[in-house]
């Protein structure tokens, strides 16, 4: 850039050509300054218009609210839970199915609520945030997976083979917030309910 700006001001300086004529035809004296600032001006705009163009390619790949339907249900569940990430092939086109959940508060209340099965394999994650070890849950939780409940105090990814009955979940203990996710290689959730546990 301040090569650019040098160049122009020794052009309109020493030939003569650029800039606005005088009154007697004489070019006037652009200072470098001036000159500088028309470069980086260029520059500016130049870099704008790229940025623009690589957001008008890519931006729709990046999701950053939920969707409506989620926020409606933070108002019904209260305050122990919030969905702050979901993406399928609805929502992104070719995407597959994804939920992060954040329980920060335990509840008797099970969120998966029922026991159920998909024709498709998933995992169901859960990571606790307590900085000084990563490993710790922060909280416990019972899921119920294939014939009986399982106590979770650890961080884990669940693998639940097409099938299997899983579900519900109970966040019965919260330390630490934790994150819940939800994942297939589905582009839309999909769900069949069972008896209840």
């Amino acid at each position: 850039m301040g090569d650019c700006a040098f160049r122009l001001h020794w052009d309109i300086a020493s030939t003569g050509e650029g800039g606005l004529p005088t009154k007697t035809g004489q070019y006037p004296y652009i200072s470098y300054l001036t000159s500088f600032c028309i470069c980086a001006t260029v520059l500016l705009v130049r870099l704008q218009k790229e940025e623009k163009m690589a957001k008008s390619k890519y931006a729709k790949y990046i999701i950053t609210k939920p969707r409506d339907k989620d926020i409606e249900e933070w108002k019904e569940v209260g305050d122990n839970r919030k969905v702050n990430v979901y993406v399928d092939g609805e929502i992104v086109k070719g995407g597959y199915y994804f939920q992060g959940t954040w329980r920060y508060k335990a509840s008797d209340e099970p969120y998966p609520d029922k026991m159920h099965s998909h024709d498709f394999d998933e995992y169901l994650g859960f990571i606790g945030t307590n900085p000084n070890d990563p490993l710790d849950l922060g909280g416990e939780i019972d899921l119920y997976l294939g014939d009986r409940y399982h106590k979770i105090n650890k961080t884990c990814m669940v693998f639940i083979p097409a099938g299997v009955d899983h579900c519900p979940v109970y966040f019965r203990r919260i330390d630490y917030p934790i994150w819940f996710l939800a994942t297939a290689s589905m582009k839309k959730y999909e769900k069949e309910d069972t008896e209840s546990k």
